[in-house]
This record gives C-alpha cells, sequence and structure tokens, in this order.
C-alpha cells in the first residue's frame, strides 16, 4: 500500500513528507559549483593570453633567428607530441622558449641548429616559432573559437 492509499483510507492524519536536503549537501553544491565557476574563469583567462599573444604577432611580430637548445618528445593518452626548445635575442637580451612541432621538423633539427622566431617587438616575451602548425593552429583558434 502506498502511503497515498493509507492517507485516503484515513490511516494517516497528515501526508508523508519529504526530508529536507540537509545544510551539508547544500554546502556541497555550493561549493562544487563555485569550483566549477573558479575552473571556468581560469580556462577563459588562459585562453584570452593565448589568444592575446596570437594577435600581437599576426599584427606586429617581426621574424628572427634563433638557436635550438634542446628537444623533447611528450606523450600522452596515446598520442606523442613533439617539442623544440629554443632561445633568441631582442632588444639586447636574450629569450627562452618552446613550442610544438611536426614530426618532420623534430626528426631534423638538433640543439645548436638555427630556426625562425617571431616575436613582438615591443613585448618579446610573446614569441613563438616561425612556421610551425602551431603557430598557424593559433591563428585558427583566434578565427574560429
Amino acid at each position: 500500500m502506498t502511503p497515498r492509499e493509507a492517507l485516503d483510507r484515513g490511516w494517516l492524519s497528515t501526508p508523508p513528507r519529504q526530508a529536507a536536503p540537509s545544510r551539508l549537501s547544500r554546502v556541497l553544491v555550493a561549493t562544487l559549483a563555485l569550483i566549477g565557476g573558479l575552473l571556468l574563469a581560469l580556462a577563459a583567462l588562459l585562453a584570452y593570453f593565448d589568444v592575446r599573444e596570437v594577435l600581437l604577432l599576426q599584427r606586429g611580430g617581426v621574424t628572427t633567428q634563433g638557436v635550438v637548445t634542446g628537444r623533447w618528445e611528450m606523450q600522452s593518452r596515446g598520442s606523442t607530441s613533439y617539442r623544440l626548445d629554443y632561445s633568441f635575442r631582442a632588444n639586447g637580451r636574450e629569450y627562452r622558449g618552446q613550442d610544438s612541432v611536426p614530426r618532420p621538423l623534430w626528426d631534423a633539427t638538433a640543439p645548436g641548429d638555427a630556426v625562425p622566431v617571431v616575436y613582438f617587438p615591443g613585448d618579446p616575451e610573446a614569441h613563438r616559432l616561425g612556421g610551425t602548425p602551431d603557430a598557424a593552429e593559433g591563428q585558427q583558434r583566434v578565427l574560429f573559437w
């Protein structure tokens, strides 16, 4: 017999109450919502800085010669990415960076080799390897995101 049938027959004087959410469950839901919001804000902030850098390089980047200082491969979830460490000089200072490159370029490049680097003269911290798919991918993200 259901509680509704028992109420209809007069066996219960009041309908059964549903338990109110506990304070702990409300706090847990609020905490999870806050964490989710913070993660979303962090992702948006990181995307903003990536887009800013790509736009700076598209609009006013200049190309200079850099030098490969290291090379390494990174495996994650069954796929492999290839990265080059590099350095270049601008405005009398040395800057360092790393970028993803296609496997054939990675295979053909060794530490000490020259590579093109695109940087923004007003802010040389904004730089990428020139002519790599990663730079083109960043530009596509700006256009199609």
